[in-house]
């Protein structure tokens, strides 16, 4: 009987640990995503300023300038 008691304890840690191990990878998908989502979110953030730059300097570009 002591036998089965030692066997059900272990198998409760294991099934512990287990828990422990897939709620660990569950917050590491769940980074993965939201780091994939940011860099997301910065590369347009960065389109976007890089588009608004070449407008700035190609609309200067079109105003002739006055020579003396």
């Amino acid at each position: 009987m002591d036998l089965n008691k030692k066997k059900s304890k272990k198998l409760d840690d294991y099934k512990i640990l287990l828990l422990a191990a897939l709620g660990i990878s569950h917050e590491l998908i769940i980074c993965k995503n939201d780091q994939e989502h940011q860099r997301f979110q910065v590369t347009q953030f960065i389109t976007s300023l890089e588009n608004k730059i070449n407008k700035t300097v190609g609309g200067e570009g079109d105003i002739p300038r006055q020579t003396d």
